[in-house]
């Protein structure tokens, strides 16, 4: 079986320190293809001997943000930043690129940060440099404000999805709750981005969407943030309501469940709007049995914006004003350019780097277990219309934190399943801890994180099947 055999270990030390080596990813797409298919033979037939690795990697590099969001149970009080925004917590160079080096091989798509800004990670440049050669996809979540020309030449073509923190579509509102940003400069921001991707040639085109925190502040902005991402070039809006932790409940106001009136018609013309513009918009359903109404903030207590009318929320300046679309066209042929040359200037790779010698190994161990588990493969067969329990967290998706600590998933009340202090990450993934997580997910007596998880999901056999045969 795998775990008798030795690519995990074997290819880490033949992975190239070369950051211009951009191409070698190429041979790691086999890998995190059996990677995959085995994570899956090893859910169905719940064979724990069965060695994976990860094909998700959250790397928690910094807590450190550059905004003050008064909502943010992180970064929303003077005492929380100063606690958060401690450098000292940052996970080391030196750990992430070893980490880098281990899992991204067999990874799809990886993540920086948890509770921070990202593109604040410490050398971030060399970071994108030195991970490129792995071939996984980054899963970016940022707030937006620094995706400067400079950071865009080295992330787009890394880029798996870029998901954009943005709360309000006005400029009075915007910087209202995401107090240090600037919305016309994150406006440019936005598409800058859009327009690099309409120019890069190739497959560096990620999805780039929209996340808005639906609050009393700001739920008449939800048609307004629709025509906002038209007008940015960003194809999809998903919105959730804001959370209330103990830090903020001096905003106890901006709990939607107290404006649902005021949200039910907001919901309805923002969903009218995103089908003129043909923006997919995701939000909660509206609130049943409450009829829909329009009124003014003012006056409002309990809430981050108060003082505003109607009549002075119409005067707001329209966030066409806020672009230069000349000065964007240029900086994204720019962005392109440098992509275009960089990859036509890359260095032949040195064959005797390659992983290809490893693949075979993978797929004759993957092609045995396949027969050894035939039986149970064509039992599984006849129960096509049955379904699955399944959870992505558990058999693809890893969270690691600057102290070296293991976690399955970001959900309240979820075990420490090992360290990278003392083992390795395919040691914690396929050691007893998870694995007993895994089994107490499919018994009746599952972890209390897992009971009622909005993340568990029940899947076809057949589609389950078809994915690895």
């Amino acid at each position: 079986m795998l775990n008798n055999m030795q690519p995990f270990d074997d290819i880490k030390n033949t992975i190239p320190q070369n950051k211009y080596l951009q191409d070698f990813h190429s041979d790691f797409l086999t890998l995190k293809d059996l990677n995959s298919k085995l994570s899956i033979l090893k859910m169905l037939v719940q064979d724990y001997s069965i060695e994976t690795m990860p094909q998700w990697v959250n790397f928690a590099t910094t807590f450190v943000c550059n905004l003050k969001c008064p909502f943010c149970q992180n970064h929303g009080t003077e005492e929380n930043r100063k606690k958060y925004n401690d450098t000292s917590l940052n996970m080391k160079h030196e750990m992430l690129m070893s980490l880098a080096r281990e899992s991204l091989p067999w990874a799809r798509e990886f993540s920086l940060a948890l509770n921070g800004e990202p593109l604040l990670t410490a050398h971030i440049q060399d970071v994108l440099d030195e991970v490129a050669p792995f071939g996984a996809k980054l899963d970016l979540v940022t707030n937006g404000t620094l995706l400067t020309k400079k950071i865009l030449m080295k992330l787009l073509p890394l880029a798996g999805k870029v998901q954009i923190s943005i709360d309000g579509a006005k400029e009075y509102t915007y910087e209202k709750l995401r107090v240090g940003a600037k919305f016309k400069r994150t406006l440019h921001n936005i598409r800058l981005l859009t327009r690099a991707i309409e120019l890069v040639e190739g497959d560096a085109k990620p999805p780039v969407t929209f996340s808005f925190t639906i609050m009393g502040s700001n739920i008449r902005e939800l048609p307004e943030i629709v025509r906002l991402a038209s007008l940015l070039k960003v194809t999809e809006v998903n919105g959730c309501f804001i959370v209330l932790y103990d830090d903020n409940q001096h905003i106890w106001n901006e709990d939607v469940n107290l404006h649902k009136g005021l949200y039910n018609a907001y919901y309805e013309q923002g969903h009218s709007v995103a089908e003129k513009l043909t923006v997919s918009l995701f939000i909660p359903e509206p609130f049943p049995g409450v009829p829909p109404i329009t009124g003014d903030l003012k006056g409002q207590e309990g809430m981050i914006i108060n003082q505003l009318s109607e009549d002075d929320y119409e005067k707001l300046p329209p966030a066409e004003d806020c672009i230069d679309q000349r000065t964007i066209d240029i900086e994204a042929t720019e962005i392109a350019n440098m992509i275009r040359s960089t990859r036509s200037n890359r260095t032949i790779i040195n064959e005797a780097l390659s992983s290809k010698r490893f693949q075979a190994q993978l797929q004759n161990s993957f092609q045995g277990l396949l027969t050894h588990y035939e039986t149970e493969i064509i039992n599984m067969a006849d129960k096509k219309e049955q379904k699955i329990k399944y959870c992505e967290f558990l058999h693809n998706k890893i969270y690691i934190y600057p102290e070296g600590y293991i976690v399955p998933c970001c959900t309240v009340g979820r075990p420490i399943l090992g360290d990278i202090i003392n083992s390795t990450i395919k040691e914690v993934w396929n050691g007893d801890l998870y694995n007993e997580f895994r089994r107490r997910f499919y018994s009746s007596n599952p972890y209390e994180c897992c009971k009622g998880c909005v993340h568990v999901q029940y899947l076809s056999w057949n589609d389950v099947l078809k994915s690895i045969l």
